[in-house]
């Protein structure tokens, strides 16, 4: 399980620059089948809760047949990465059980602007939780630090409570997000991540937790990511989750 091994290796440099990258060593029938996914439609989000078995990999074939014309065998083998970078996850932060998203994504301008961001916490948890996230095609996700915290931490403030105050007033919404986007983009100084193939583990749910956003999306997106936890904590998100 290399994210284990790299774990073993590398939890001191995790824990003070607060994300590392990672290769994930796809074989080259993986890569293969990567760039002959097609994906025509952008589906609805799907969602895995639980235990990382083959049960994971059996509903995610069953729902990225929905993204287009694809064989049985690309499904299968880019559901068996996704599988993998549970199991590998769980075992590696001495998990019980993982919260597993995977989101397709078509080509927008919707993030020309970056959504720089940090990720709150998903459950209750005395000790530092990561996440990790890989774009299995297409662009990968940004991360990056913020030259001025202080500043960053204020402009964060203020697109939390735009989310609280203005959500169901669409255009007001819309004009103050973009306002602080621009701000923030100012701010935020992006960091050199790896390519295709790679996948960053990062801290969330942290007054350190790392900034990141989606990447300006000029071509079809397969974003995945993983959160493992006790399976009490990930029961715990998946409840918050029913309610938002």
């Amino acid at each position: 399980m290399f994210i284990k091994e790299i774990l073993r290796d590398s939890l001191g440099k995790l824990d003070s620059e607060r994300l590392l990258n990672i290769d994930m060593f796809l074989p080259s029938g993986e890569r293969s089948h990567l760039n002959d996914l097609v994906i025509d439609r952008r589906l609805d989000q799907f969602d895995f809760f639980g235990l990382p078995t083959k049960l994971l990999k059996s509903q995610l074939e069953r729902h990225l047949a929905g993204l287009g014309d694809n064989s049985p065998d690309t499904l299968s083998s880019v559901a068996g990465i996704v599988l993998r970078l549970s199991q590998e996850m769980c075992q590696g932060f001495g998990g019980e059980a993982v919260w597993t998203m995977v989101r397709a994504q078509l080509p927008a301008n919707e993030f020309v602007v970056p959504r720089w961001h940090p990720d709150g916490k998903y459950f209750a948890s005395e000790k530092k939780c990561y996440k990790l996230a890989t774009t299995l095609k297409g662009p990968q996700t940004l991360f990056g630090v913020a030259r001025d915290e202080a500043l960053a931490d204020r402009l964060i403030e203020e697109a939390s409570k735009n989310y609280m105050e203005n959500l169901s007033n669409p255009d007001k919404f819309d004009e103050e997000d973009l306002r602080i986007r621009k701000k923030l983009a100012e701010v935020v100084e992006p960091l050199a991540m790896g390519g295709a193939g790679g996948a960053t583990i990062y801290l969330v749910g942290d007054a350190d937790a790392v900034l990141h956003s989606e990447p300006n999306i000029t071509e079809p997106r397969l974003l995945v990511t993983v959160l493992s936890g006790s399976r009490k904590q990930i029961s715990e998100w998946r409840e918050r989750q029913k309610k938002l």
